[in-house]
This record gives structure tokens, C-alpha cells and sequence, in this order.
């Protein structure tokens, strides 16, 4: 039984390499550039729930792999402030959802902000996925 329940728990830890993916490709897409980053802004929030639940359900395989759990908090946390980004820019966002071709600072300001958001969440995913990846090979 406790191999059942172990075996269980590394396959979560695959569940968690699918999430980190998932959630770097997000924040790829939510980085815009100059002159997009004046025009075109991305939506959808992270989504914390499988990340946050593996956490628990796989602790005692985790827990002796300090480095990884403090590279999910970091992932957590940057996740959480852009989250509270796209929300506010939500309701102002609104005038220009659509094929949106005119420049406007506000737009400009929002992409920044994710940006600097976003940059952390992407690196803190590579690193997250290469601590994950030595300890399914365990």
C-alpha cells in the first residue's frame, strides 16, 4: 500500500513538471515587446490550484529539497502580484479589446509591469523544472 501511495505522489510531481511547463508558456505569452507592447496586451491569469495542491499531496517526497520548494514560493508569489495586475488593468483594458492598432501608454505601462512579472516567473519555471526533473529521476 504505502508504494501505491508513493508511486501516486510521483506521478503528481509529473502533474507539478506539466503545471511549471504550462505556466511558463503563460508568461512567454503575457511578455510583450516593443511596438506590440504599445498596442496588445495579454489576458488570462495563473492559475495556482495545481501547484499549490501537488505541493500538499507530495511534501514528504519534497520537503528534503529546500531549493525546489523555495523556487515554487518565488513562483507562487510573482503569480500572485501579476495576477493582481491583470485584474486591475481589467475593467480599462476594456476599450481596447479587439484587433486594437493605436498606441496608448496605458497599454505601454501594463505590458512593463507584467513584464517585470513575468521575467522572474519565467526563469524561477526553468530552474523549477530542472530541480524537478533531478527528482522524478530519483
Amino acid at each position: 500500500m504505502a508504494f501505491l501511495q508513493y508511486y501516486e505522489k510521483r506521478l503528481k510531481l509529473q502533474l507539478l513538471q506539466a503545471e511549471l511547463k504550462n505556466i511558463k508558456q503563460h508568461a512567454e505569452d503575457l511578455t510583450k515587446t516593443y511596438p506590440d507592447a504599445q498596442v496588445k496586451f495579454g489576458v488570462g491569469e495563473f492559475s495556482l490550484t495545481v501547484i499549490e495542491t501537488v505541493l500538499a499531496d507530495t511534501y514528504t517526497i519534497l520537503a528534503e529539497h529546500r531549493d525546489l520548494l523555495e523556487i515554487l514560493d518565488e513562483i507562487r508569489n510573482h503569480c500572485r502580484v501579476a495576477n493582481n495586475l491583470l485584474q486591475m488593468f481589467s475593467p480599462i483594458a476594456f476599450p481596447w479589446t479587439g484587433n486594437n492598432v493605436e498606441p496608448h501608454p496605458a497599454i505601454e505601462k501594463h505590458n512593463r509591469n507584467i513584464g517585470w512579472e513575468c521575467g522572474p516567473i519565467i526563469s524561477a519555471c526553468t530552474r523549477a523544472l530542472e530541480r524537478l526533473g533531478n527528482v522524478l529521476a530519483l
